[in-house]
């Protein structure tokens, strides 16, 4: 069909685009945690200020990784010893952060003495530390890896939450704390919130329900599990999965599944796709009623809910497709 080879062309393109650039700056070539040329989201942003902070970096800020911020990333790891990649990894980010940030009472203190037992802080690893760093990505204040240890990158997302409930924004994370982040996740939207359970079947509402635990799980490209974690394909594929419903493993042949529908058609439990990169259908993800979907997008973002209505998405919408059997 025209449309497929018209998907071949623009991969192509894009493919030729890559190979121009050095090898290192593509996620291909990187750890999974790093950001690379190309990404985009308020973890770049992110990175971006802290290079202008330092001196290495006078662009806008823009959440885009482009020339400049790999130039930034190069000058800034050889005024520090590092490997010169230009790619932004967890000890790049670490050394970047601790360079840009200001030390304050409260980062001094965490530095330099514990706290009293039954408290998290810099430095402490383990579940509850995963379970801090998962609540914090639910509630949008943590964009980093869930890795269970409680590193520069968590005790930002910390300090900013305590300030937002209007806590002392220490970075300790004790009974206080604790209560509060249970508090603000009972209020984060849920799927009962967005899904018209008047239109939606039992399969579909299970399907929504498991996606939205999985707020603020990381993109991993390539991933296709809660052990690996996730890219668009990959979560839309195990959310069906472990709901009894087989579909294929890339966007072009997800789309290809089911039966078409229009906007105005959609169903909660639908696949939505839609055009970025200039490449036909190479996003999905799943639709939970009045214009809100759920997907696995970038490295720093994760798994997130987002509106069709901004002007991005409605722009970038293809179609949907009905997989659920029944809807």
């Amino acid at each position: 069909m025209n449309i497929k080879r018209g998907r071949r062309w623009l991969s192509l393109g894009i493919g030729v685009f890559l190979l121009s650039m050095p090898a290192i700056t593509t996620s291909a070539f990187a750890a999974s945690s790093d950001l690379v040329y190309g990404d985009q989201g308020p973890q770049v942003a992110t990175l971006e200020r802290d290079l202008a902070k330092v001196g290495d970096y006078s662009g806008s800020i823009d959440g885009k990784f482009g020339p400049q911020v790999y130039s930034g990333v190069e000058a800034f790891q050889k005024s520090r010893g590092l490997k010169i990649t230009g790619a932004a990894g967890p000890k790049t980010l670490e050394l970047l952060y601790e360079a840009a940030t200001p030390k304050t009472n409260a980062s001094a203190s965490l530095s330099s003495e514990r706290p009293p037992a039954g408290y998290l802080y810099l430095g402490s690893k383990g579940a509850e530390v995963l379970t801090l760093q998962q609540d914090l990505a639910r509630l949008g204040f943590y964009a980093g890896k869930i890795t269970g240890t409680y590193g520069p990158v968590t005790f930002k997302a910390v300090v900013a939450y305590q300030a937002s409930v209007h806590l002392p924004d220490h970075g300790y994370v004790g009974s206080l704390t604790d209560a509060a982040l249970a508090e603000s996740l009972q209020q984060a939207p849920k799927a009962v919130d967005v899904v018209s359970s008047a239109s939606d079947s039992t399969t579909a509402q299970a399907i929504i329900n498991l996606a939205m635990r999985y707020q603020g799980a990381p993109y991993v490209w390539g991933g296709n599990s809660p052990a690996t974690g996730f890219d668009c394909s990959g979560f839309v594929q195990w959310l069906f999965g472990q709901n009894g419903i087989s579909l294929p493993r890339t966007t072009f042949e997800q789309w290809d599944v089911g039966r078409h529908v229009s906007r105005s058609q959609l169903q909660p439990g639908d696949l939505v796709f839609f055009t970025t990169q200039g490449v036909f259908c190479n996003h999905v993800g799943l639709y939970l009623g009045q214009s809100q979907f759920i997907s696995a997008t970038l490295p720093g973002q994760g798994v997130v809910v987002q509106s069709l209505n901004t002007s991005y998405w409605a722009d970038a919408f293809d179609g949907g497709v009905a997989v659920i059997p029944g809807t």
